[in-house]
């Protein structure tokens, strides 16, 4: 490495709206370093913790960050179906109001326990996922179809942290999961084990492993000095 190259570990916010590679890209710009990678995409419409990895020697350990588990608090609404599983998405299904005024948070209690442990889980057709060499959104946005296997994905832990009862209800739930866990689907298989429908309103991701989000420099913040001056080595 030399003396002055820019290398080591950056725990980054990314912000609503915009993709994990914007947030690799503004790095490279910053710190003049053309081997920077991020350790697990968050979608565009989610927010909160991206571990970037910044010269050789680091990128060249993604995958054991990309292997930690990862916590998410995700806000879900019942009684909306989106084609993207998310905000961002075209409605697919409204409920009728009749079917869900009486939904209540005993009645996910008792459903959420079971997704504890292994599961099969089908990744989003609005996802980064490759298959047969094409991105799944990139079949989607042509309206093609394609077959999609499931993946073995590990639930750690679920908790229900808050909810509204009533019309289109909301809750707040907080999952700990394993790598390639989709909470996007999730949500919508929550949405279709009730048969009401569901969408994942926001998302944020709080941890990898042991690196937390209250440690994360803002996107908005991002320059080349406090680069150096955050840099996990």
């Amino acid at each position: 490495m030399e003396i002055n190259e820019i290398a080591g570990i950056l725990l980054v916010r990314k912000p609503i709206g915009i993709s994990s590679f914007r947030v690799v890209h503004e790095v490279r710009k910053f710190t003049k370093q053309k081997r920077v990678g991020h350790a697990g995409t968050l979608d565009p419409f989610a927010s909160g913790l991206l571990i970037i990895a910044i010269g050789r020697q680091y990128t060249k350990k993604i995958v054991q960050f990309q292997n930690l588990s990862k916590t998410y608090l995700v806000d879900l609404v019942f009684g909306i179906q989106t084609d993207s599983f998310d905000s961002f998405g075209n409605v697919e299904i409204t409920t009728n109001r009749s079917s869900i005024i009486s939904f209540e948070r005993e009645a996910l209690d008792g459903v959420l326990s079971k997704f504890l442990g292994e599961q099969l889980q089908y990744p989003p057709i609005f996802s980064a996922k490759k298959v047969n060499g094409k991105r799944l959104y990139e079949y989607a946005r042509k309206g093609q179809s394609v077959e999609i296997r499931p993946n073995l994905v590990t639930f750690h832990e679920i908790e229900l942290i808050d909810y509204k009862s009533g019309f289109l209800p909301h809750f707040r739930i907080k999952l700990k999961v394993s790598k390639g866990t989709y909470i996007r689907s999730f949500v919508h298989d929550l949405g279709i084990k009730f048969g009401v429908g569901a969408y994942a309103k926001d998302l944020v991701r709080t941890h990898i492993g042991e690196y937390s989000l209250e440690s994360a420099l803002d996107f908005k913040d991002l320059n080349c000095e406090l680069i150096k001056e955050n840099l996990l080595t």
